[in-house]
Order: structure tokens, then sequence, then C-alpha cells
């Protein structure tokens, strides 16, 4: 991500995160909880990633909701909130 939108990006940390996302390999294990939302029909962020990614979060749980595509507090903000408060 970086290097298509460039390093002068006002948002580094929004790429660094998305690469890890990309290379899960270069997380560790955790056991800190990880609560994993998506949307069904996400076309760029899939549940399928979570799944590769929730092997080195032994607490995590993903949650995957109906309708939704990418901007789920935008797009199903009662979906989203519901999720959040139940798992806080």
């Amino acid at each position: 991500c970086m290097r298509k939108f460039g390093i002068d990006s006002r948002m580094p940390y929004v790429f660094t995160l998305a690469a890890g996302l990309f290379y899960p390999t270069l997380l560790h294990t955790s056991s800190l909880p990880v609560d994993f939302i998506y949307g069904e029909h996400d076309g760029f962020a899939k549940s399928s990633m979570a799944k590769k990614v929730m092997i080195d979060f032994t607490n995590s749980n993903l949650h995957v909701i109906k309708g939704a595509y990418h901007l789920i507090p935008l797009e199903k903000p009662q979906e989203f909130s519901q999720i959040v408060i139940q798992n806080c």
C-alpha cells in the first residue's frame, strides 16, 4: 500500500495495518481478545482473510454482518454497535 499511495501519505498507520492483513505471517501469537467484524458482501476485506489471521489470535471471534459491504459502521450501525457492546 505504501508503494501504491506513497510514503508521504497522511495516514501511514492505515497502510501499516493493511500490510499486516496481507502478510499475516508477520503477526505473532497473542491471547488478547480480538473481534473481527466483516461485511458479508465486502469485496476488499474478506472473512477468509480473518480466518487466516485468527490462527495467531487464540482469543478471537469472527462476526459477519449480513447485507453489509465494507463500511459496516455506516451501512449497518445498529448491528455493528450491538457486536461492539456485547464484546466489550
